[in-house]
């Protein structure tokens, strides 16, 4: 990605006058995937370095607690110089989601459940996660989505969180402390 866009910018300065009032190219939303703590440490630098509108981490599937917040910061007023700008995050957008499908059992946010009670109704204090799929996410992945969302929000970076994962997609379902979050860059929630 970075090697691409280096080349691309000699290239087009060479062919194209006046293109690079158009750079980065408006159309270029840029991501990587950060599944665990070493691998956020070792690509987000390699994004940060790449030039694209919006720059997005995709926390899935999340295997393990992620600092982000050296990345992610609110948005800089620099309005003193009679500007009234903001310098924006360098981070855009971050996505979270569980494993889904079959696979190893330490991988996945979610656990089974027992949702039934001895007559075969539906436990609802047991089923406040889970919501009668028979999962519920593992205490520790709840903390690490949980913090990464509270990161998130407190820099100001628009966050999605995809799924808790399972067998299926919709195995652990969708729902955080009771909402959706479906943020995107530049969308209000």
């Amino acid at each position: 990605m970075r090697q691409f866009f280096a080349w691309s910018k000699d290239r087009r300065q060479a062919i194209v006058s006046g293109i690079e009032q158009h750079w980065p190219l408006p159309n270029v939303w840029l991501g990587v995937s950060v599944e665990n703590q070493r691998m956020a440490d070792e690509r987000i630098p390699v994004l940060l370095d790449t030039p694209a509108v919006v720059r997005f981490l995709s926390c899935e599937p999340l295997l393990g607690p992620l600092d982000l917040r050296k990345w992610l910061k609110p948005p800089v007023y620099s309005g003193d110089d009679g500007t009234n700008s903001y310098q924006w995050p360098p981070l855009n957008w971050v996505i979270v989601g569980g494993e889904s499908g079959p696979g190893s059992a330490e991988r996945k946010l979610v656990e089974r459940c027992v949702c039934l009670l001895p007559d075969r109704s539906w436990n609802k204090d047991e089923c406040t996660f889970c919501g009668r799929t028979g999962w519920r996410p593992k205490p520790q992945a709840i903390r690490w989505v949980r913090s990464l969302r509270d990161q998130a929000v407190a820099a100001g970076v628009a966050y999605h969180f995809k799924q808790w994962g399972g067998p299926k997609p919709t195995s652990g379902a969708r729902l955080l402390d009771g909402r959706t979050w479906d943020e995107m860059p530049g969308v209000a929630a």
